[in-house]
């Protein structure tokens, strides 16, 4: 780096914009400033006329300074075919020649800060008419449609902020649902074991875990649970409900429990669960609930909020797709086709490419 290019880094950095401007009376004062540290009268302005140009144009897109102080560090450290290479290419393309924007401006794909993402900079750069969508909309603008981009991870992206479960139908039903299945029903329903261990492991999961997060197995396994559940709610039968008196309160015991009490036969720890009536109670509000009478609730919740992340832009841009590592360009229709929601990470719904999925474990159809 010469001497003038460090000039103008160090210029940059003084801005609090990012953005060098010699008609800015406090700007060229912080570079007079500079100049006089460097024991340097006077810059060329010729020499970062060109930069300047290309700054300027990227923050009028809506490219902040943490976006824009790297792009003119990188550059500056262009020799004179890398930059002239750029400026031919400069916001020339279509927004559907991903693998070519790639290619001339991967230099720029892992500028990264909070709230944008890797390859949204280079998209700008490389797309003609392109702006930054910034928080409030989505990544990327161009002629009036919104653009995601996401970088892959084993197939997977997060849908942010539009992913969120909170104020959804999944999560008023995944807290319902937790409020009332309890142990103690899983002994008022005399469960066989292996379905009471299924439940139970439900039950575990969600203590644990919050309703934040959801991994894939515990999804499966709660299908299974509401299966199970409405089974056992229709064949449910009083009479095989085993129960002790303690105090003037029918509590519920095992089976086992209660054929260790009933036999008499020496010295037994019996672990209490709830009370009868605390227990039919959970049972039949369980009875009543959405995902209970129809298991499938639990994928038409999850869809729910995927397709409301998806009316919301007109396509999106991958990376490190598994047939396009360098880029591919999807449409709605076709996003909806090669993804389904698999689970929730941090309060928020991701979704998985369909090749990545064993077809036996998939909790949603392959179409909606």
């Amino acid at each position: 780096m010469n001497v003038i290019d460090k000039i103008l880094n160090e210029w940059a950095y003084r801005c609090s914009d990012g953005i060098v401007d010699l008609n800015n009376p406090e700007k060229k004062a912080i570079l007079d400033k500079v100049l006089k540290e460097f024991n340097i009268s006077k810059i060329n302005e010729v020499e970062s006329s060109e930069i300047d140009q290309i700054i300027n144009t990227l923050q009028e897109t809506g490219l902040k300074k943490d976006a824009l102080v790297p792009i003119r560090n990188i550059l500056a450290n262009y020799d004179d075919k890398q930059f002239a290479n750029f400026k031919s290419k400069f916001r020339s393309f279509n927004i559907d020649n991903v693998s070519k924007i790639f290619k001339n401006f991967k230099d720029f794909y892992n500028i990264t800060f909070k709230g944008l993402g890797a390859g949204e900079v280079m998209m700008i750069i490389g797309v003609k008419d392109s702006k930054s969508g910034g928080t409030a909309t989505k990544d990327i603008e161009v002629n009036g449609k919104v653009y995601e981009v996401k970088e892959l991870a084993i197939g997977e992206f997060s849908l942010a902020s539009d992913g969120y479960i909170t104020g959804t139908n999944y999560l008023t039903h995944l807290n319902s649902f937790k409020q009332h299945l309890t142990p103690g029903v899983v002994s008022f329903l005399n469960l066989p074991q292996e379905q009471a261990s299924v439940v139970l492991k439900t039950i575990n999961y969600y203590e644990d875990n919050g309703p934040n997060n959801a991994s894939r197995g515990f999804l499966n396994n709660l299908i299974e649970t509401c299966k199970i559940l409405k089974e056992g709610i229709l064949n449910l039968n009083l009479k095989d409900i085993n129960y002790i008196t303690v105090a003037g309160k029918k509590i519920i015991v095992s089976k086992e429990d209660y054929e260790k009490i009933k036999s008499g036969s020496g010295p037994v720890t019996v672990s209490f669960g709830e009370e009868v009536e605390e227990s039919r109670g959970n049972t039949f509000k369980l009875k009543n609930h959405p995902w209970v009478k129809d298991s499938d609730y639990v994928k038409i919740d999850l869809y729910e909020i995927w397709e409301l992340f998806l009316n919301k832009i007109d396509g999106m841009v991958f990376f490190k797709y598994s047939s396009s590592p360098e880029g591919i360009l999807m449409n709605t229709e076709e996003v909806n086709k090669n993804f389904i929601p698999f689970r929730i990470a941090l309060n928020t719904l991701v979704a998985k490419d369909k090749s990545f999925v064993k077809k036996e474990k998939e909790i949603v159809e392959e179409e909606n």
